[in-house]
């Protein structure tokens, strides 16, 4: 019997896992997880987070999706459209369809939210964020549009 393809979002988990152990097995870190299978931890469940050095924040909700922004960068965003005349470039979102760059005026950063560490996964329903070395990466389960959003580069899937 022929096995079922795996989902994009199962290549991606699997392969940030392999990563993952891939980078500890060679770390001279004393902090790095000791050698064995990889078991990554469980999911937290925040509604609001920032990346570990605090350049990214993030607002996720199971109804809603994800809306993260970057406070600095060095990637060229995408062209602004003509109808926005607010803040561009600088903030992410991804609901059931295409994730986007949007036009704001306002801001995610609570300036209570938690941080993040890389390897951690944050979920909201279909919604998932994944910590990682880069930056953040965050994916509706169901349509597998998302986005990551790094110092130096971002893009939308």
């Amino acid at each position: 019997m022929p096995s079922k393809p795996m989902k994009p979002a199962a290549v991606l988990l699997l392969a940030v896992m392999a990563s993952f152990m891939v980078a500890a097995c060679g770390s001279d870190d004393s902090t790095a997880p000791f050698a064995g299978p990889y078991v990554p931890p469980p999911a937290k469940a925040y509604e609001a987070f920032e990346s570990a050095e605090g350049n990214v924040a993030c607002v996720m909700d199971a109804t809603t999706g994800v809306r993260c922004e970057i406070r600095n960068f060095s990637f060229g965003p995408p062209p602004r459209p003509v109808s926005c005349d607010l803040d561009w470039g600088s903030t992410v979102v991804v609901h059931r369809s295409a994730a986007k760059f949007i036009c704001h005026g306002d801001t995610v950063r609570t300036g209570t939210a938690p941080f993040l560490k890389r390897g951690e996964l944050n979920r909201a329903g279909p919604f998932f964020c994944l910590a990682t070395r880069a930056g953040i990466r965050c994916e509706n389960r169901k349509t597998d549009h998302g986005f990551t959003l790094s110092k130096k580069s971002a893009g939308t899937y």
